[in-house]
């Protein structure tokens, strides 16, 4: 408890004697030099002091007819602030007063000059009132005691920022009229470049079509250069309308006597060595008795011709042609191979070569 000069204190582990005042409004007994006693305090527990100087000298603080604090004077007497609780009060009491120092909402108008003094805010309120040029009021706050502010004037140019939104915070920024935006193009960006390069784990827009019973035209008119929504069947798949192109057609494949190739018969031949899809034929027989076309999933060196089993077989009937085409194909998921026999499943060769032609992918 008892601690000496200058000696460190430890909150959580010292203890002090509480130093208390005496409740005094009367003066005092005389004080000499070098007595111990109790400090005086006011009825509301603030102790009486006594200002000075560091040469010894008393002071007060002065108070003129204003209420204007003056600069402080030596030896305080009855016309300055002598720190005592009864000279307070006369002091204070000879102080002229401001008259209409509270007003009340939209009841008082402000004069420049003039002795009305500041406003006391009375409890502001959420609601809106009339106002007019130069009249005092409480201002507005919401009931969890935010002021309500309205900006008159546009915020100046500059680069400091006037704070973030949180994330979803769900703030409505109201109108906002947004002159220029430049998308990136990086993998995590909506944009892409034309003619980039796609890379896996790049993200962009979905495209939405529109479901249509028919392909119809959607814009004011089929004018070249014109944006519009792809349409839809009622299983989603897209309308097309196929166009002949010099790009993608398929490759062909000649099996004739006629441009010096080998006309089809028993011994297989290639149509394409790798896996494919046949996009169509002609085949011509020139004999009196229908031949056997035999179509391979199988590269044409490794078909055994009335061993191997064909994909498919088709019967050409005497002197007549056969030709289809299909926008689809038929998948060949090895390789594609054929030949001809004059008869169903066996080797045998025809008496006259097949004129055959196959397209295929």
């Amino acid at each position: 408890m008892i601690k000496t000069d200058d000696a460190g204190f430890t909150p959580a582990t010292d203890k002090v004697a509480m130093i208390g005042a005496q409740f005094d409004d009367a003066a005092t007994d005389s004080v000499d030099e070098g007595d111990a006693g109790a400090v005086r305090m006011s009825g509301n527990r603030n102790l009486y002091v006594r200002v000075r100087d560091n040469a010894g000298n008393e002071r007060g603080l002065n108070i003129d007819a204003n209420g204007a604090l003056a600069a402080t004077v030596t030896n305080a007497t009855a016309a300055n602030l002598n720190m005592t609780e009864a000279s307070a009060a006369s002091i204070l009491t000879s102080v002229q007063l401001i008259d209409d120092l509270v007003y009340t909402d939209d009841t008082s108008t402000h004069s420049t000059g003039s002795s009305k003094g500041a406003l006391i805010m009375a409890a502001a309120t959420p609601t809106d009132g009339s106002v007019n040029a130069n009249d005092i009021g409480a201002v507005a706050m919401t009931t969890d005691r935010k002021l309500h502010v309205s900006v008159q004037d546009a915020l100046p140019a500059g680069t400091n920022a006037i704070g973030k939104l949180a994330a979803n915070s769900g703030v409505d920024i109201g109108d906002v009229d947004i002159t220029s935006v430049v998308t990136g193009t990086g993998a995590t960006n909506l944009g892409k470049a034309e003619d980039a390069a796609h890379t896996t784990g790049d993200v962009g827009v979905m495209a939405l079509g529109v479901r249509a019973s028919s392909p119809t035209e959607r814009s004011a008119g089929p004018t070249d250069g014109d944006y519009e929504p792809f349409g839809t069947n009622e299983v989603g798949a897209v309308w097309v309308t196929v166009t002949p192109s010099a790009n993608g057609g398929a490759s062909t494949l000649n099996s004739t006597s006629s441009d010096g190739g080998t006309a089809l018969t028993n011994s297989a031949q290639a149509i394409k060595a790798s896996a494919g899809t046949l996009k169509g034929y002609y085949i011509y027989n020139p004999n009196s008795s229908a031949q056997f076309v035999q179509f391979y999933n199988t590269a044409s060196g490794s078909v055994t011709v009335g061993t191997t089993n064909p994909l498919f077989m088709l019967t050409i009937p005497a002197t007549s042609a056969a030709n289809l085409w299909m926008t689809d194909g038929i998948a060949f998921g090895t390789a594609m191979s054929w030949s001809a026999t004059s008869t169903a499943g066996g080797n045998g060769a025809p008496s006259t070569a097949l004129d055959a032609v196959a397209w295929y992918k």
